[in-house]
C-alpha cells in the first residue's frame, strides 16, 4: 500500500507541476492518456462430420468494460530508470453455451497491459524489462483468425559499442487461443545471445544463439521440444578475394525424437581479371538422431567468365562423400563430377529483353551399401495455405522418422490422433505430405514465418545396392520481355537422367517442361502457364491460370481483386486435382468524415490428389473516429470444410473508446 501511494504521489506532482528540466527526483510520473473503454463480442461455431452425421454448436457473449491510463514517468531521473505504462484494468464477464440450452458464466479480471523500464538509457550498457497482456484478434491468415490472449514478459540488455557489441534478450510468453470446441495452449521461452565484431575493409564476424522451448496443448494432445541455434559467420576481403565461412548448429529434444545438426562451410572467391573469377567452396553436414547418423563432405572449384556485359559462363568440378548409418544399414558413396552455366542477358532496343539461361552436369557416383533403409535427413519443403502438399524426393520410402517446423514437432494425422499437423499418402509414390492448415500448431508457425510453413522431413527409403551410376541434369530456361514489361512469355525445359550398373538401382528419370505468359497493365495481373512432367515414379501435368486486379477507386478508396485456378491430372496414379481461389477487399477512407471502412471476402475450393477442402470467409470493419471518441465494428465469417469436417464460425464486435 505504502507503494502505491507513494506511486499516486508522483503521479500528482508530474500533472501539479510539469517539469521543463530533467532534475533528479526520486520519482515522477506524467499521465498521456486516459480513457474508459468498452468491449464486446459475440460468436457463434457449429461443427458437424458428414462422416458420422453428428453436429454441436456452441455460442459465446463477452462483455469487458475497462478503464485505460497511460503514464511515462522515471526513478530518480530519465536516464537512471525511465518507465512507460499503458494499463486497462477491467472486468470480464462471459457466457458460453449451446443455443437454447445450459450455458455457463465466467468472470475474471480484464489483463491488457504494456510496461516497460530502461536502467541507463543513454549508457551502451543499457538494459530493459517489459511486460504486456492483450486480447485481440489474431488473423493468421486469409481464412483463418481466432480470438488470443496473449501474456509476455522479458527483458534486453547488452554492451552495445567497443570492438564485440553484443547484446541479450530473453522472451516467456503464454498464448491461450480459446475456441468454442477446442482450445490450444502454447508457452514459448525464448534466449537470444547476439554478437558482432566488424572491421576495416567490410570484414565481419557474426556470432547468434537461440534457445527455445516450445511447449504447446491442443484438445488434450500436447508437445514439448527444447532447440539450441547456433549460427556463426565470418566475411573478410583481401586484396582481390573474399572468403565466407559459415558454422551452423542445430539441437533439437522433443517428446517424440531429438536430433543433431551441424553444417561448416567455407565460401572463397578470387578476382583474376575485370571478366575472370575463381571460387573454391567446401561444405560438411552432419546429423545424427535416436537411430541415424549421416555425414557428408562436398568440395567445388569452378572458374565464372563474363565475355561480354550480356554474356556469362562458368565451369566447375566437385566431389562429394556421404556416409549413413541407420538401424544396422550403411551407405558409403563417394561422387565427382562437373557443371556448366551459361547466362545470357541482352535488351532489345526500347521494347524487349531477353534473358536465356542453361545449367548442366554430370555426376558418376560409386557406392557400397549394406542392409535394407538409409535416412535421408532434414529435406527441406516450404508450403503455404494456397499449395500445402509435397513429394518426397527419394522413391521408396519405408519410414518417417520426424517432420519439424521452425525446431518445432509436427505430428501425422491418423484415426487415433486426429489432433495432428499433417497426413501422409502412402498409396503415391513417392509418399505425397499435405500439411493441415487447420491445425493451431501450422497456423501459430504460419503467422510467425509470414504465411510460409518450411517443414524438414527425415525418412528412410530403401537402399539401392552396391555399385556405380551416372546422372545428366540438364535445365533450360528462357524469358522475353516486351513493350516494357507489358507482357512477357517464358518456356522452361528439365530433364534428369540415370544409369546404373545393376538393374536393381531405383531412379527418379525427368522430363519436364513448363510454358507460359504474364500480362501487366495499370493495376491488372494475368499469368497462365502449363506443366507438363514425365518420370519413371508418377507423371504430373497442370495448367494454372492467376488473375489480379487493383484499382484506386478514389482519392479516399481501393478495390483489390485476386484469383488463381488450377487443374492438375496424376495419370499414373489414377488422380486428378482442381483448385480454385479468390480474394476480394474494398477499402474506403474519407478523410473528411475521419471513419474507415473496409470489406474483404474469399473462397478457396479444392478437389482430389488426397485432400478435398472448401474455405470461405467473409469480414468487414467499420473505424469510427469523432473528437475523443472512437469506435471500432467488425463482423467476420468462416466457413471451413476439410474433407467432410465442416466448422462455421459467425464472430461480431464492438470496442468503443472514451478519452479524456
Amino acid at each position: 500500500m505504502a507503494v502505491i501511494l507513494a506511486v499516486a504521489a508522483g503521479i500528482s506532482r508530474g500533472w501539479a507541476q510539469p517539469v521543463q528540466e530533467e532534475e533528479p527526483y526520486w520519482m515522477k510520473w506524467r499521465l498521456t492518456d486516459a480513457y474508459l473503454k468498452l468491449d464486446m463480442e459475440g460468436e457463434r461455431e457449429t461443427v458437424s462430420s458428414a462422416k458420422t452425421g453428428s453436429q454441436t454448436s456452441n455460442q459465446r457473449i463477452y462483455l469487458a468494460p475497462a478503464i485505460g491510463l497511460g503514464a511515462i514517468g522515471s526513478i530518480y531521473h530519465p536516464d537512471f530508470l525511465a518507465l512507460t505504462l499503458k494499463a486497462e484494468p477491467g472486468y470480464v464477464w462471459q457466457q458460453i453455451g449451446p443455443p437454447g440450452g445450459p450455458s455457463s458464466h465466467e468472470t475474471s479480471w480484464l489483463q491488457n497491459y504494456n510496461a516497460s523500464g530502461t536502467f541507463l538509457q543513454t549508457k551502451p550498457y543499457s538494459t530493459t524489462l517489459f511486460g504486456s497482456g492483450t486480447h485481440d484478434i489474431h488473423q493468421y491468415d486469409f481464412f483463418n483468425s481466432a480470438v488470443v490472449d496473449v501474456q509476455s514478459w522479458g527483458g534486453s540488455s547488452g554492451y552495445r559499442t567497443g570492438p564485440v557489441p553484443m547484446t541479450v534478450s530473453f522472451l516467456q510468453s503464454h498464448e491461450d487461443l480459446r475456441g468454442l470446441f477446442s482450445g490450444s495452449v502454447l508457452d514459448q521461452t525464448t534466449l537470444n545471445y547476439h554478437a558482432r565484431n566488424e572491421r576495416a575493409h567490410e570484414n565481419a564476424t557474426d556470432l547468434t544463439y537461440l534457445y527455445s522451448h516450445y511447449d504447446q496443448s491442443t484438445d488434450g494432445f500436447g508437445d514439448q521440444s527444447d532447440s539450441h541455434y547456433v549460427t556463426l559467420t565470418d566475411a573478410e576481403h583481401l586484396k582481390k578475394s573474399t572468403l565466407n565461412s559459415t558454422l551452423w548448429f542445430n539441437q533439437l529434444d522433443s517428446q517424440s525424437d531429438s536430433s543433431t545438426s551441424v553444417n561448416a562451410m567455407l565460401d572463397l572467391g578470387v578476382e583474376h581479371t575485370k571478366n575472370l573469377r575463381s571460387f573454391y567452396d567446401y561444405s560438411f553436414n552432419h546429423f545424427t538422431d535416436a537411430g541415424s547418423e549421416a555425414n557428408q563432405h562436398f568440395l567445388r572449384v569452378g572458374l565464372q567468365h563474363q565475355l561480354y556485359e550480356s554474356l556469362t559462363t562458368g565451369l566447375d568440378v566437385h566431389g562429394n562423400e556421404l556416409q549413413s548409418d541407420s538401424s544396422g544399414s550403411s551407405l558409403d558413396a563417394q561422387s565427382v563430377g562437373t557443371q556448366g552455366t551459361v547466362n545470357y542477358v541482352k535488351r532489345l532496343g526500347s521494347w524487349g529483353h531477353l534473358s536465356i539461361g542453361n545449367v548442366a552436369s554430370y555426376d558418376w557416383t560409386q557406392q557400397s551399401s549394406s542392409g535394407s533403409a538409409v535416412v535421408v535427413p532434414g529435406e527441406s519443403h516450404s508450403t503455404t495455405l494456397l499449395s500445402p502438399q509435397f513429394f518426397l524426393t527419394q522413391p521408396r520410402p519405408v519410414s518417417i522418422t520426424s517432420i519439424t517446423a521452425s525446431g518445432v514437432p509436427l505430428n501425422e494425422e491418423t484415426n487415433l490422433n486426429t489432433g495432428g499437423d499433417y497426413i501422409v499418402n502412402r498409396t503415391l509414390t513417392p509418399w505425397q505430405i499435405t500439411l493441415d492448415y487447420s491445425s493451431s500448431k501450422i497456423q501459430t508457425l504460419e503467422a510467425q514465418n509470414a504465411g510460409t510453413v518450411t517443414a524438414l522431413v527425415t525418412y528412410l527409403v530403401q537402399a539401392n545396392p552396391s555399385g556405380n551410376y551416372s546422372t545428366f541434369s540438364d535445365e533450360f530456361q528462357a524469358r522475353l520481355d516486351l513493350f516494357r514489361q507489358l507482357l512477357g512469355v517464358y518456356f522452361r525445359l528439365t530433364k534428369n537422367d540415370s544409369a546404373a550398373s545393376s538393374p536393381g538401382f531405383v531412379f527418379e528419370n525427368v522430363m519436364e517442361y513448363q510454358a507460359g505468359a504474364d500480362f501487366n497493365w495499370r493495376g491488372f495481373k494475368l499469368d497462365a502457364n502449363y506443366t507438363d512432367r514425365h518420370s519413371t515414379l508418377y507423371d504430373f501435368s497442370a495448367s494454372t491460370l492467376s488473375e489480379g486486379y487493383s484499382v484506386k477507386v478514389s482519392t479516399d478508396s481501393t478495390f483489390g481483386l485476386n484469383l488463381r485456378q488450377e487443374w492438375a491430372d496424376y495419370p499414373s496414379q489414377h488422380q486428378r486435382a482442381t483448385f480454385y481461389d479468390f480474394m476480394g477487399s474494398y477499402e474506403w477512407r474519407p478523410a473528411l468524415l475521419h471513419f474507415g471502412w473496409t470489406a474483404e471476402g474469399g473462397l478457396q475450393r479444392q478437389r482430389g490428389a488426397g485432400l478435398d477442402q472448401d474455405l470461405y470467409t467473409a469480414r468487414t470493419y467499420f473505424n469510427w473516429n469523432l473528437g475523443k471518441l472512437s469506435l471500432h465494428l467488425g463482423y467476420e465469417f468462416q466457413d471451413q470444410n476439410f474433407s467432410g469436417e465442416l466448422r462455421k464460425r459467425n464472430f461480431a464486435f464492438l470496442r468503443a473508446m472514451r478519452k479524456f
